[in-house]
C-alpha cells in the first residue's frame, strides 16, 4: 500500500498545485480587472471633470476676449466718425464760395490724425484734398440707382 499511497499523494499534491496556480492565475485576473475598473474610475471622477472645467474656462475666455475687442473696435470708430464729425459740421456750415479755403485749412490736422486722408468738398465747383486724388468718385446726381429703378407693384 505504501506505493498506492505514494502515487495517490503525487497526484493529489500535483492536483493541488495545478488548482493553486489556477486559483493564483484567476486571482490576478480578478485583480487586474479590478486595478483596470478603479483606473477608469479615476479617470472619470479627476480628470474628467477637470477636462471640462478647463474648456468651460477657455470657451468662456474666448468669449470675453471677443466681447472685449468688439468693444474696442467699436469705440475707436465711433471716436474716429466723432473727431470728422466737427470739421464736417464746420465745412457745411461755411458758405459755399469759402469752402475750398475751410477746406485748406482744416486738411492739415485731418491729415496729421488720419493718414492717407482724402476729402471731396462740393458747392459751385468740386474740390479734392489732397488736389492730385482721383480715388474718391462722386455719385451722378439725378441718376436713379438701380435698386430704385426697378418698378414696384402694389400688392392691393
Amino acid at each position: 500500500m505504501d506505493g498506492l499511497a505514494i502515487v495517490l499523494s503525487v497526484v493529489l499534491g500535483s492536483y493541488g498545485l495545478l488548482l493553486g496556480a489556477k486559483f493564483a492565475l484567476l486571482r490576478s485576473r480578478l485583480i487586474w480587472r479590478l486595478r483596470n475598473r478603479l483606473i477608469v474610475t479615476y479617470v472619470f471622477v479627476g480628470a474628467v471633470p477637470i477636462m471640462l472645467i478647463l474648456a468651460l474656462a477657455f470657451c468662456g475666455t474666448w468669449i470675453v476676449v471677443g466681447q472685449i475687442a468688439t468693444y474696442l473696435v467699436s469705440s475707436e470708430l465711433s471716436r474716429r466718425a466723432a473727431a470728422l464729425e466737427n470739421p464736417a459740421k464746420f465745412l457745411s456750415a461755411a458758405p459755399t464760395k469759402d469752402r475750398p479755403d475751410v477746406m485748406r485749412q482744416i486738411a492739415p490736422l485731418l491729415r496729421d490724425r488720419y493718414p492717407g486722408f482724402e476729402a471731396i468738398v462740393t458747392g459751385d465747383q468740386a474740390y479734392r484734398y489732397p488736389p492730385d486724388s482721383n480715388s474718391i468718385r462722386l455719385p451722378a446726381i439725378g441718376r436713379s440707382s438701380p435698386a430704385s429703378s426697378r418698378k414696384t407693384e402694389n400688392p392691393a
